[in-house]
């Protein structure tokens, strides 16, 4: 929930372009493999459709169970929102203990892993794809290297990132 007053908002991107252009790229395969069907045209095309229907739908998949970040620039924290198990934890910025970039982006957008400890000293990392042109991922370093100036970051990636 975005709730400027109190200084929380959301940081993570709901991919709903992406979720549109899915939408009609499976509209128009559907609609060109029932087409070859219908007129008994099954040939190299169709199952060229048909595999990229699957694609669609596994990439929808693969967005829907994305994670909702939210951070609140008052009292530094970090809300990790689970819609699907209805779940918020709520990271305070001095558990952080890493921020790296990571090979997962989309244009000029590049994903995040953050890793957190959480009360029982266990390390999580989640991946944060931020909304298009918001620079919040920035204030959270700067607050979390305010906190914490050791702190690894890398805004760049060479292959994959791996941090332990």
């Amino acid at each position: 929930m975005t709730d400027f007053a109190n200084g929380r908002k959301r940081i993570s991107s709901s991919f709903i372009l992406t979720k549109i252009g899915i939408g009609i790229g499976t509209f128009a395969s559907c609609y060109n493999v029932i087409y070859h069907f219908i007129n008994d045209k099954i040939d190299e095309v169709t199952f060229l459709f048909s595999f990229i229907i699957i694609a669609l739908i596994f990439i929808y998949f693969f967005i829907n169970r994305q994670i909702q970040v939210d951070y609140n620039y008052l009292t530094e924290t970090i809300y990790i929102i689970d819609k699907k198990q209805l779940t918020e934890i709520a990271v305070p910025i001095k558990r952080v203990i890493g921020i790296h970039y990571s090979q997962f982006w989309l244009g000029n957008n590049h994903s995040y892993m953050i890793h957190y400890l959480d009360d029982y000293h266990t390390e999580h990392i989640i991946r944060l794809h931020p909304k298009l042109f918001d620079n919040t991922i920035h204030q959270i370093i700067s607050d979390a290297r305010a906190t914490n100036p050791e702190l690894p970051v890398t805004l760049w990636s060479f292959g994959w990132t791996i941090f332990k």
